[in-house]
């Protein structure tokens, strides 16, 4: 595939993949309760000693979309015998709420380079 020996040789190097600010998202903590979102949040933040906004992610995730069977356009509107809320019992997708925080990659220390030998 294309790329994949650049992306093998910086890997070997400890480049841009593996280099200083790489890291992965790790979840700290995920609700779908606002009010516990906005009392939790702050708590969590002072506990971890996360004071740097840069180091940390909110997602805010609406429910599933609705399913294959819903129609999209239901037409010019209703008829005169249909029923004005086709389906009055579905309720709104519930939002999800995540912290993550960022963690970093150990860092390795750099390898020596080897004596050059002389030629002769």
């Amino acid at each position: 595939m294309p790329g994949q020996q650049r992306k093998r040789r910086n890997q070997q190097r400890g480049g841009p993949l593996r280099g200083a600010g790489a890291g992965r998202w790790e979840v700290v903590f995920e609700t779908q309760d606002a009010a516990e979102w906005q009392s939790s949040v702050p708590r969590i933040r002072s506990e971890l000693g996360l004071t740097d906004a840069s180091m940390l992610r909110v997602d805010t995730l609406r429910g599933p979309n609705p399913g294959p069977n819903s129609d999209p356009d239901p037409g010019p509107g209703p008829g005169p015998n249909s029923d004005p809320d086709p389906d009055p019992g579905r309720a709104e997708p519930p939002t999800t709420y995540r912290l993550s925080m960022f963690v970093p990659y150990p860092q390795t220390a750099p390898q020596p380079e080897p004596p050059e030998q002389p030629n002769g």
